[in-house]
């Protein structure tokens, strides 16, 4: 109740409520759910430390770990702790094959992977994704990862695939602009 109060108005009362109801429960599981709200709301402000603190507490029930190990994850991209977040995504990778957050988290561990010039690991993860060919923001992930790796026919091939499949999106203004790139070179 007081998880979805935060929620619906972001007021500090229903954070501070939720805070003390996380030291109240500090050794149960309502406690860790708690703890991982809270999480996630300093994560939606924009203070990635302070959700990483939040997430550290929610890690103790082994059913919450799937998204403490994502949303930890997210929190380490956003402060640019890259190769810490690619730990925790790695983790998530193995432990949960049939997670319905799986997509996302291949997808943040390509970006993150790509952040720290490793596009063999960004090309894995993306080719655990099924079809990737018909998600033009996972296609131009992959043609960058290929491209980083000196893989550029195979990058082109991505890019053209976005621009002439997918004209509208977003993606085809850049992967236009790299198959111009790749062209001359």
């Amino acid at each position: 109740r007081i998880a979805r109060a935060l929620r619906a108005s972001a007021s500090s009362t229903s954070r501070d409520a939720l805070a003390a109801f996380v030291e109240q429960h500090s050794g149960d599981a309502l406690g860790a759910r708690a703890a991982l709200a809270l999480g996630y709301d300093e994560f939606t402000r924009k203070n990635f430390t302070a959700a990483q603190g939040w997430f550290a507490r929610a890690g103790g029930d082994p059913t919450l770990r799937e998204y403490v190990l994502f949303w930890s994850a997210q929190a380490h991209r956003a402060l640019g702790e890259n190769p810490s977040a690619i730990t925790k995504l790695q983790s998530f990778r193995q432990e949960f094959p049939q997670s319905a957050i799986r997509e996302q988290a291949l997808s943040a561990l390509a970006q993150s992977a790509l952040a720290v010039n490793r596009p063999v690991l960004a090309i894995e993860a993306l080719a655990e994704i099924k079809a990737v060919e018909t998600k033009p923001d996972l296609l131009l992930l992959r043609a960058r990862a290929r491209e980083q790796a000196g893989k550029e026919v195979e990058a082109a091939r991505d890019y053209a695939a976005i621009y002439y499949g997918f004209p509208r999106n977003d993606e085809a203004k850049p992967a236009g602009l790299r198959l111009h790139a790749l062209r001359r070179s």
